[in-house]
Formats: structure tokens, C-alpha cells, sequence
């Protein structure tokens, strides 16, 4: 029997209703599960979330995370207010928070601080950030709070430390700049207004190239670029006061690789300081020339004493005795005289270049003895050493005996040979002099102590007892001396 139509359409029509509710099943099961998902995150994320009803300011809901941020379970913060998790005291208050709420809602997103108080009582730092939303179709405000008490506590660590280091460059006595990498003097300390004579206003509409007065101001920028390639500097210039006299400044300057970049500098007036060395530079000079004309003037009065002796011995030609103490006593004021001069040419007013002593006097003393030392050639070795007047005077008499001896008597009836002086310093530190010379020698035993001649008795008086250092002589194909001595027995005087 055919079905009727009108149970043909009821059929179809449950048909329609078991899809609709199989489909509203699926719907509901899919938007349980995203609930539990934002459930989830919601309770899951670090910063504590709670959504305010935008007519009262209460809770309509809050996170995992506000719980633990406040000590509260969450159904606790459900029925409290704003008030209730702040300080409590203006600013922040049921009042300002409800404030924020409103600007929220009409101005867009609000982002302060406030000060949040727990369960137990303790109060601390947060963050908050108000945005409008939709929840179930109706309007809310969500308030994300983040705690920030420990940026507080390092915020007002750094404000303390800022403040102690601040006071320590205002009570500072060398002056004090912060500069921007343009040399715009964004900070200064009253020890450069008191240099300058400007205000800490004006300083800070100024630039470095107007406060100097010695640079132009493209050196000036040129410098700053060092400064920022290199980190450092210290440099010595000349500052303009607001009266337009200018000043000494001794500078030192680091580069701060913060932010855009600053220069820390450091000024120190040294205009006392510059004009004690202009005075002690003009004392030094002054005594400089009064040596010189010392050592000159001594100099000369041992040329006239010389002279007078070769006067002297002019009248009695024929007595070889006194012909040759002159001739002696001649050499040994050549070798004072020689010293005195060459400290009068040096830039050293207290010590001379041995070589260049020793070298000039054996030249001397050679030309002395021509045309008899023609064939005696000499050389000359020597490291570069200085000695003191005081030293060095005793050291070119040793050499003057020793060479005068060895022309004397080492290379008899013109015959020819080598002398050889060598200075060093040894292993003992000392000064080593050695003379050499290639002539007929000493007979086997020859006792050089024991020798009554002034030239060997004033070669062991002068060494040993004065320059307190030692003699020996070898004699192996001529004649050598070596004596050596300490070259610390005198300070420096000048």
C-alpha cells in the first residue's frame, strides 16, 4: 500500500531533525573544546589575567596566575573589588582604577603601573594592561598584570646609585661634562661652572668648539671621531672663560657605547700647574747657562794654567826634566779641560758619552806625540756607555798615563805598532777600560806596583783608591791594562 504523503514528509522531516542534531552535537563538542583550550592557555600564560565588568569594575573572571600573583583562590577574587588588591591609598585606588577603565573604553588601550597588595598583606609593583573586548557578546575590559617588583627594585638601585654618583661628580673639585656624540654638553657639575664662569643652563645650550679656545672647530670634530674610534683620550688645551680670558684644562675623556652614544669627560683647571713649569723650566735654563759658563770658565782657567806652564817652560829649554814634567802635567790638564768642554757643548749637564771622551782625548794625546807616534795606528772600541763629570774625570786621567806610557816607551826609535783601547761593561756590571799595544813589552817579573814613576802610581791611586775599582796588567806580545770600576759611586746633581 503506498505511503501517504503526509507521512512521507514526516519522515523526511526527522530525518532533517536527527541531521540538525547530530550537527549541533558536533557543534557543541567542538566548542567545548574550545573552551577547554582557551581554558588552558588561559591559565597557562605568565602574567595574570582578570576581565572587569565595565559598569562596576568587579570580576567577572581571572586566571591560574592571578590567583598565585595575589595568595587568593580564584572564587576569593571573584567576590572582591579593585580596592581590595591594591594599596588602597591615592593613586591607587577603586576610584583611579574605574578612572582607567573609562579611558579604556573611549580612548583605546591604557598601560600603567600600580601598586598591587596580596592577600598576606604585602605590597608590590605591577603593570597593567586595560584593552576593551567581547565576552558572550558583551563588552568587558581585560586587564593583563604583570609583576614588575624586581625592575622596581633594580630601577630604584640604579636611581640611588645615580644619585650617589651624581653627587659625587657635583662635589667633585675637577670639572665634570656629559656630551652627545655631536659635542652638545647635555650635563655639567659646579666645579666647571665655577671654572668657566657659566651656569649649568647656559652650558647646556653649548658645544664643546665654543668653550675651547685653542682648537678650530673642525679639529675639534675630528677629535671627537678619535675619541669614538679609539674609547680614550687625555689631552692638555686651553678653555675660554664667559669673560673671554682662557685657561689651562688638562682632559680626559671616555666614549659610552650606550644608547645613542656619550662622552664622559673630565676637566681639570691646571693653569697653577703650567705656570710652575713655565717657572721651573725658566729656573732650569737659567741654571743651564750658569753651568756652561761653569764648565767654560773652567775650561779656560785650566788653558791659562797650561799656558802659563809652557811659558814657564819656554825659559829653560835645555832642563829635560822639567821639559818633560810639563809636557805631563800638560796632558793631564788637556784631559780635565777636555771634559769640562764637552759638558759645555752637551745637552747633559752632568754626564758625557765615554766613547766620544775617550776617542777625542786619545786623539789628543796621540797628536802630542808627533811626528815620534807616526807609525802608531789606533783604534777604538767602545759600547755606548755615559758616565758623571765625577767619574768621568778620574776615568780620562787612568787612559791619558796609560797611552802617554805606552807612546813613550812601548815603541822605541819610531818603530811602529797598534794601540787599542776597548770600553764595555762586564759581567759585574762595572765599567771594563782596557789599553793595548803591540810594542817591545816589560822584561820577564816586572813589577807594575812596584814602580816609583808618577804615571803607573797615579794609574793605581786614581783607580783603586778613588774610583774604588781594580787594576791588572797582562803581558803577552806587548803590554795591556785593564782596570774597571762601578759606575754608581756619585748621583746625579743636576
Amino acid at each position: 500500500m503506498p505511503k501517504q504523503p503526509i507521512y512521507e514528509e514526516l519522515e523526511n522531516r526527522i530525518q532533517q531533525l536527527e541531521q540538525e542534531k547530530s550537527e549541533y552535537e558536533e557543534t557543541q563538542n567542538e566548542l567545548g573544546k574550545s573552551i577547554n583550550n582557551y581554558r588552558t592557555i588561559f591559565n597557562a600564560v605568565n602574567d595574570a589575567i582578570l576581565i572587569h565588568n565595565i559598569q562596576d569594575g568587579s570580576f567577572l573572571d581571572v586566571n591560574q596566575k592571578a590567583s598565585e600573583l595575589y595568595g587568593y583562590t580564584k572564587e576569593e577574587i571573584l567576590q572582591l573589588d579593585v580596592n581590595a588588591l591594591s594599596v588602597g591609598i591615592p593613586p591607587y585606588t577603586q576610584a583611579e582604577a574605574k578612572a582607567y577603565i573609562l579611558k579604556a573604553m573611549q580612548d583605546g588601550p591604557q598601560i600603567f603601573e600600580w601598586q598591587g597588595k596580596k592577600k598576606n598583606g604585602a605590597l608590590f609593583w605591577v603593570e597593567v594592561n586595560l584593552k576593551k573586548s567581547l565576552l558572550d557578546g558583551k563588552e568587558c575590559i581585560i586587564a593583563v598584570v604583570r609583576d614588575i617588583s624586581e625592575r622596581k627594585q633594580n630601577e630604584e638601585a640604579l636611581r640611588r646609585e645615580g644619585k650617589k654618583y651624581r653627587t659625587i661628580i657635583q662635589t667633585a673639585t675637577d670639572g665634570f661634562w656629559l656630551a652627545d656624540m655631536q659635542g652638545k654638553i647635555l650635563e655639567s657639575n659646579d666645579a666647571y661652572c665655577r671654572m668657566s664662569g657659566y651656569s649649568q643652563e647656559e652650558l647646556r645650550s653649548m658645544c664643546i668648539p665654543e668653550l675651547d679656545g685653542l682648537e678650530k672647530p673642525d679639529v675639534v670634530a675630528t677629535k671627537i671621531q678619535k675619541i669614538f674610534q679609539t674609547g680614550y683620550d687625555r689631552f692638555e688645551t686651553k678653555h675660554r672663560r664667559k669673560d673671554g680670558t682662557l685657561y689651562d684644562v688638562e682632559v680626559s675623556t671616555q666614549y659610552l657605547a650606550i644608547e645613542e652614544g656619550y662622552f664622559v669627560v673630565f676637566l681639570r683647571d691646571i693653569t697653577a700647574r703650567k705656570e710652575a713649569e713655565d717657572k721651573l723650566k725658566s729656573s732650569i735654563e737659567e741654571k743651564n747657562i750658569l753651568l756652561r759658563e761653569l764648565y767654560h770658565r773652567t775650561k779656560n782657567t785650566l788653558q791659562v794654567i797650561r799656558s802659563m806652564l809652557v811659558l814657564q817652560a819656554a825659559t829653560m829649554p835645555d832642563n829635560v826634566q822639567v821639559q818633560k814634567l810639563v809636557t805631563d802635567t800638560e796632558q793631564r790638564i788637556l784631559t780635565i779641560s777636555l771634559v769640562h768642554q764637552k759638558l759645555y757643548q752637551s745637552q747633559d749637564l752632568s754626564r758625557i758619552a765615554l766613547q766620544d771622551y775617550l776617542q777625542e782625548l786619545a786623539d789628543l794625546i796621540i797628536q802630542s806625540y808627533l811626528p815620534a807616534a807616526q807609525n802608531i795606528s789606533l783604534s777604538f772600541e767602545s759600547e755606548p756607555l755615559f758616565l758623571l763629570l765625577d767619574t768621568a774625570i778620574p776615568c780620562g786621567l787612568v787612559v791619558n798615563e796609560l797611552l802617554s806610557n805606552a807612546l813613550k816607551y812601548a815603541f822605541p826609535n819610531n818603530q811602529s805598532g797598534q794601540i787599542v783601547i776597548r770600553v764595555s761593561r762586564n759581567e759585574a756590571a762595572n765599567i771594563e777600560v782596557s789599553v793595548s799595544d803591540t810594542g817591545i813589552g816589560v822584561s820577564p817579573g816586572f813589577d807594575f806596583e812596584a814602580q816609583t814613576t808618577l804615571g803607573l802610581q797615579t794609574v793605581f791611586a786614581i783607580a783603586e783608591k778613588q774610583l774604588q775599582g781594580k787594576v791588572r796588567f797582562l803581558t803577552q806580545k806587548g803590554v795591556t791594562c785593564i782596570f774597571e770600576f762601578p759606575d754608581t759611586l756619585y748621583s746625579q746633581r743636576v
